[in-house]
């Protein structure tokens, strides 16, 4: 889910909300069978953040690359 506000995007994402923890594999072939058993990362939620400069005008845009450049450096 995501939403669009003037120049930010902001985004939610679940993830694995039926808290399945285990991952399980069966594999068989002419010479073997195989059954692997792994513990993965239960649920959990990430929520983003995106600027678009593109949605500013000339004078905000030129600041914000400016900022931009100032945090890289």
């Amino acid at each position: 889910m995501s939403r669009n506000i003037g120049a930010f995007t902001l985004s939610l994402k679940a993830f694995d909300i039926l808290n399945q923890t285990r991952g399980r594999s069966h594999a068989v072939t002419a010479n073997y069978e195989e059954d692997t058993y792994r513990l993965v990362m239960g649920r959990y939620v990430l929520l983003g953040v995106k600027w678009n400069f593109g949605k500013m005008n000339a004078a905000q845009s030129q600041r914000a690359r400016r900022v931009a450049w100032d945090m890289a450096w």
